[in-house]
C-alpha cells in the first residue's frame, strides 16, 4: 500500500485553518487584497503545518510599450510554484504574472502577482464570511451603498489622469467610490475640457543664421 503523501494532508490542514482575507479600500477606485495581506495570513499556517514553497520562472518576456505617452517595460512571466512537505512530497501550481514598470521592478511585480494568485486559488481564500448571504433590501427601500467616499488625494490623482488624456476615469470612479457633488462637478468639468481640447500640434522650429 502506497504511503499517503504528507503534502496533501498539510494543505488540507491549512484549508481548514485559513480565515477570511477581505479586500481593502485604497486611494484607487477599487478594492483589493495585496500580496502582503495574503502572505501575512498564510505564513504562520505554513509554519504550523510544515509547508514551504520553491518558485521557478519557466518563461519570461519583456517588451517596451508606449502607454499614455510614457515608455514602460511590460513584463509577463510564467512561474512554477512547488509546495513541499517535510517528507519531500510536493504539488505544483503554474501561474502567470503580468505588470508594467518604468524602471527595473517589472519582474518583482510579476512575481508578487503570480504568488498572490497561486496562494488564493490553491487555498480558496474567501474575501467574506463563507456561506454568508447578501441581505435582501427592505421592501420599498434601497440597498445600503457600501462604497467608500472619495478622498481629496484620490480626486487630485484622477484629475491628473484625465488631464494626461486617460479615458473612462469618471465612469470607473463612479462605480468604485461615493463622491461629493463638488467632486463630481470637478471631474465632469475636467473630462469636458479634455474632450474639447484639440490634440497638441508639434511646431517646427527654424534656426536662423546670423
Amino acid at each position: 500500500m502506497e504511503t499517503q503523501k504528507l503534502i496533501y494532508k498539510n494543505i488540507i490542514a491549512v484549508l481548514k485553518d485559513i480565515g477570511v482575507i477581505g479586500k481593502k479600500t485604497s486611494d484607487l477606485p477599487f478594492q483589493f487584497r495585496s500580496i502582503d495581506d495574503v502572505v501575512n495570513a498564510l505564513h504562520p499556517l505554513f509554519q504550523k503545518h510544515g509547508i514551504f514553497i520553491v518558485s521557478e520562472i519557466i518563461e519570461q518576456n519583456t517588451v517596451t510599450r508606449n502607454i499614455n505617452e510614457a515608455l514602460l517595460l511590460w513584463t509577463t512571466i510564467n512561474v512554477k510554484f512547488t509546495f513541499y512537505a517535510e517528507d519531500g512530497s510536493s504539488v505544483t501550481s503554474i501561474m502567470r504574472g503580468e505588470a508594467a514598470d518604468d524602471s527595473d521592478k517589472g519582474t518583482s511585480k510579476c512575481m508578487s502577482i503570480a504568488l498572490r494568485n497561486a496562494l488564493t486559488q490553491m487555498f480558496l481564500i474567501p474575501t467574506g464570511k463563507p456561506g454568508a448571504e447578501t441581505p435582501a433590501p427592505k421592501p420599498g427601500g434601497k440597498e445600503e451603498d457600501k462604497r467608500p467616499w472619495m478622498s481629496g488625494a484620490l480626486l487630485k490623482k484622477l484629475l491628473e489622469r484625465i488631464e494626461a488624456g486617460k479615458k473612462g476615469i469618471y465612469e470607473r470612479a463612479e462605480k468604485g467610490v461615493k463622491m461629493k457633488n463638488e467632486y463630481k462637478q470637478k471631474l465632469k468639468a475636467a473630462v469636458k475640457k479634455a474632450s474639447d481640447s484639440p490634440p497638441a500640434e508639434k511646431t517646427a522650429t527654424k534656426t536662423v543664421e546670423k
